[in-house]
C-alpha cells in the first residue's frame, strides 16, 4: 500500500492546507516544497498527488538523481515515448511536452518531481515551460541544503508557483504511535512544536515506532 495512504501525516496541518489550497485554486497553482534533508518534503509532495488524484486529475511521479542528470530528460524518461538518437533538443522538448501535458482535454495533469535540484538543464527547461503555459501543474521538492542551485527559484519568484517551506519537526508522541501501530485506531501526534510527518515511522513486532521525524525526503 502506498505510504501516503497508509501512514497518517501529523504535525503538518498548515502546510497540507497550503498544498490543498493551491491544488483547488482555479487555475491550479504549481507547488515548490523546500526544506532540508529529512523534514518530509517527499511525503508532503506525495500527499499533494493523492489530493490531486482524488479531484480527478491524472498524476505522475518522477525522482531526480545525480545519475539520471547525466542524460537529458533522464529523470522523466519513464514518462516519455522513445525518440530517435538524432532528435534535436527542440524535438525532445516538444515530444516531452506533448507526452506529459496530453491533448489539453480533461483535467490538468499534475506532475510530481522529487529532488528537483538534481535535474538536468533540459528537464528544468521543460518544467518551466509546462508551468508557464499552465499545461501541467507541478509539485516539486527541493533541498535547501543542497550544493546545487535551486532550479525552481524562478517559478516561485515569478509567481508561477507557491513555495512551501518545511521546518524541522518535533519528536512524536511515542505512546500515541504505539497505540496506532498496534491497533490503527488512534491518531498519533507530536509532543510539542510543529509535529512530525509519519512517512519515516515504521511499525514492527518488536517496536511500534522507530524513527522520529524521519520522513522520506
Amino acid at each position: 500500500m502506498d505510504t501516503a495512504t497508509r501512514w497518517p501525516l501529523v504535525g503538518r496541518e498548515a502546510e497540507l492546507r497550503a498544498v490543498k489550497a493551491a491544488l483547488t485554486a482555479r487555475p491550479q497553482r504549481s507547488l515548490v516544497i523546500t526544506g532540508a534533508a529529512g523534514v518530509g518534503r517527499s511525503r508532503l509532495a506525495r500527499e499533494a498527488l493523492v489530493a490531486a488524484a482524488q479531484q480527478g486529475h491524472p498524476t505522475a511521479w518522477a525522482v531526480a538523481t545525480g545519475a539520471a542528470a547525466l542524460v537529458p530528460l533522464g529523470a522523466l524518461a519513464h514518462l516519455l515515448p522513445a525518440v530517435d538518437d538524432g532528435a534535436t533538443g527542440l524535438a525532445l522538448l516538444q515530444r516531452a511536452t506533448a507526452a506529459i501535458a496530453g491533448d489539453g482535454t480533461g483535467p490538468t495533469p499534475v506532475l510530481g518531481v522529487d529532488d528537483a535540484h538534481l535535474l538536468d538543464q533540459m528537464s528544468v527547461t521543460l518544467l518551466h515551460q509546462l508551468a508557464a503555459s499552465s499545461a501541467v501543474t507541478l509539485v516539486l521538492t527541493v533541498r535547501t541544503d543542497a550544493e546545487q542551485p535551486d532550479p525552481s527559484a524562478p517559478l516561485w519568484k515569478d509567481g508561477l508557483a507557491d513555495r512551501v517551506q518545511l521546518e524541522p519537526c518535533a519528536a512524536p508522541n511515542s505512546s500515541a504511535w504505539s497505540t496506532w501501530c498496534s491497533t490503527g485506531t488512534s491518531t498519533p501526534g507530536p509532543v510539542s512544536g510543529s509535529g512530525c510527518s509519519a512517512a519515516g515511522t515504521r511499525c514492527s513486532s518488536g517496536s511500534s515506532w522507530r524513527t522520529a521525524c524521519a520522513a522520506v525526503g
